[in-house]
């Protein structure tokens, strides 16, 4: 019989989950002008990427005019989608989301698996962290393994331009999750205490407001 102190594996995992769930951000904390604002700061970003993907595939690279704007219209597309007047706030973020990482695996492809292009999905990981909801963000992720993993199996070149990736794709796959996952951490710990100073912001003024009343 087990003494009060004693504590099985499975009641330490139980705690510990309790305890990183209630770390975690919960998702869902921005008013709808606040979301507004940022949807529309990330859709003028999303469609600027239009021409600068036509004009580096043409320009910069050579690809055919067709050929770079078929690329872009991919983007085009998810950013009609996710510009369309719709009441359900997580079908566009994710259209945007879509939309994004799209462009970062375009503009690799584009480059021939130009390593220092890979920045461009750290810089839009970040940019979808600030729709602070958990649905684009777990999109995201998951496009990024997907991308490095299967498109990194199937035509490496495309994904990765130094032997030791192309010889093994799914290791540098795990190695560029690995960074993604750290910066991930980061922006979630960044999202958790941007909702604590919004909550305790609230709870400031509805405090004024009942003192008031």
């Amino acid at each position: 019989m087990l003494s009060r102190v004693d504590v099985t594996p499975i009641d330490a995992i139980r705690r510990w989950s309790v305890s990183l769930a209630g770390a975690l951000p919960r998702g869902g904390s921005l008013s709808d002008i606040s979301w507004r604002r940022r949807h529309r700061s990330i859709l003028y970003l999303l469609w600027a990427h239009v021409p600068v993907i036509i004009f580096y595939g043409a320009a910069v690279k050579g690809l055919s005019f067709g050929h770079s704007v078929l690329e872009a219209s991919l983007v085009a597309l998810f950013s009609l989608a996710a510009s369309l007047p719709n009441p359900k706030k997580n079908e566009r973020s994710v259209m945007a989301t879509l939309g994004l990482v799209s462009c970062s695996a375009i503009l690799t492809h584009m480059s021939g698996g130009l390593i220092e292009m890979h920045f461009h999905f750290f810089v839009m990981v970040v940019v979808v962290s600030l729709y602070q909801s958990w649905v684009p963000f777990l999109v995201a992720l998951g496009y990024v393994v997907v991308h490095h993993g299967l498109f990194g199996w199937l035509d490496p070149s495309s994904v990765f331009n130094h032997p030791a990736a192309l010889a093994n794709p799914w290791k540098w796959a795990v190695v560029h999750g690995f960074f993604i996952l750290g910066e991930s951490v980061a922006c979630l710990v960044a999202w958790r205490l941007n909702e604590d100073a919004l909550e305790g912001e609230r709870s400031a003024r509805g405090a004024l407001e009942r003192a008031n009343v």
